[in-house]
């Protein structure tokens, strides 16, 4: 028998003559340590005083019979190979024990020294391959864990960065609402006065004035100016007071953190609601069009999706020298199409198999990550799309996204 260094063993077998057999196969090495019981319950009362480095189990017990035996012991023993032991003619048996969680199995009339041992060794060495496979899946999987949460944090950052750039439009974008507003309601603020200046006046005087009279205030405080010209101040107020609004929600929306449920989304409205957020930055490089179509529902996460088209807009836009056009296209035929073409100077031939690249980027140092068409590879791919790029140098580029439409 094969020389084991000091090996305790917990034997369960209610049948004498077959318990005296195993021992005497084991017996003839001295460094194993036997601890016979003949009842399931009787091993277990051992699991808190001894511990164990191979238990060999009968399935068939007084108080427990075939898998169970098996399920039982690793729980309470799950880092202690076992071996079973079936009858004759019990192969089945035995292989769904090894389904169970033991390592090896043996029918009792095939028991000899050599098979005995050769079965010990081989499940004690495959119990330790297990669990050394078991603690490389741990760690790769906590290590999976990490990467996920270092990518989010990583498109999240993108995101903030891309705020940043966006900042000086967004800016200029509230501020022409918010000054026409504030010189509005100064205005109105005038024009209160004066009509209550013109109420008091009429007030004091209807009893004795003339009609003249009147109709002169009237016209030194422009009554009927003011009448004619407050609806429409406060329409405008209302008006840029609302478009901050959309500003700020549409923004809110691009910068928080992702859900990360898919929903049905109208593709059209996430193109329309990131234009928003970057029109600014847009309108001063070039002219938009559009030509969108009527799409289905997309099930996708629209914060994902609003990046992607964050990121090819921005990079159309600064593509541009001087001004030119951005041109957005969607159609649907089997998927969800949706084309941004730019007129700007074009991606050379030797950099465009690398611009899906981490970090690569054409640009001037500290005016980009390197990160956008990345993450937008990444999720579009995560959405089981594509996202694939034409360009001329001189000409321009095109980006063609395609989503699948599912059942949402």
């Amino acid at each position: 028998m094969k020389r084991f260094d000091e090996t305790s063993i917990l034997f369960i077998e209610d049948d004498d003559a077959d318990a005296q057999s195993v021992q005497q196969l084991l017996c003839i090495n001295p460094k194993i340590h036997l601890t016979w019981v003949t009842s399931l319950a009787e091993g277990t009362q051992h699991s808190e005083s001894s511990s164990f480095d191979l238990i060999i189990t009968d399935l068939g017990l007084p108080d427990s019979k075939d898998v169970n035996v098996v399920e039982v012991l690793t729980r309470i023993w799950p880092t202690t190979p076992i071996i079973v032991l079936t009858g004759c003619h019990m192969k089945s048996l035995g292989r769904f024990a090894i389904h169970s969680g033991a390592q090896d199995y043996l029918e009792k009339g095939d028991l000899t020294r050599s098979t005995l041992a050769a079965s010990m060794s081989y499940a004690m060495e495959r119990h330790s391959l297990l669990q050394e496979i078991k603690q490389t899946c741990d760690e790769l999987s906590y290590s999976n864990a990490q990467l996920k949460s270092a990518q989010s944090r990583l498109v999240q950052n993108e995101k903030l960065a891309t705020i940043g750039h966006l900042a000086a439009g967004v800016a200029h974008e509230i501020n022409n609402p918010l000054s026409f507003a504030k010189s509005n309601l100064g205005s109105l603020t005038k024009y209160v006065k004066n009509m209550s200046t013109f109420i008091d006046l009429q007030s004091q005087v209807v009893k004795s004035a003339t009609d003249l009279e009147i109709s002169k205030h009237q016209s030194n405080l422009k009554i009927d100016y003011i009448l004619d010209d407050c609806p429409k101040l406060l329409q405008e107020t209302i008006e840029g007071l609302e478009r901050i609004q959309e500003i700020i929600s549409n923004l809110k929306l691009f910068s928080r953190e992702e859900v990360t449920k898919p929903s049905p989304t109208d593709i059209n409205s996430c193109l329309g609601s990131t234009i928003q957020v970057a029109l600014k930055n847009l309108q001063d490089k070039a002219e938009i069009k559009y030509d969108l179509a009527e799409l289905p529902p997309v099930l996708c996460i629209p914060q994902q999706i609003n990046q992607v088209f964050m990121n090819i807009l921005l990079n159309a836009a600064q593509s541009i020298q001087g001004y030119g056009t951005i041109t957005i296209k969607t159609w649907y035929d089997t998927a969800v199409n949706i084309r941004i073409s730019d007129s700007g100077e074009g991606i050379p031939t030797e950099h465009l198999s690398h611009i899906f690249e981490p970090f690569y980027t054409l640009k001037q140092t500290g005016e980009g990550t390197g990160l956008g068409l990345s993450i937008s590879h990444d999720i579009i791919q995560k959405h089981n799309g594509t996202i694939m790029v034409d360009t001329t140098v001189g000409l321009g580029t095109q980006f063609t996204i395609t989503l699948p439409v599912q059942d949402s």
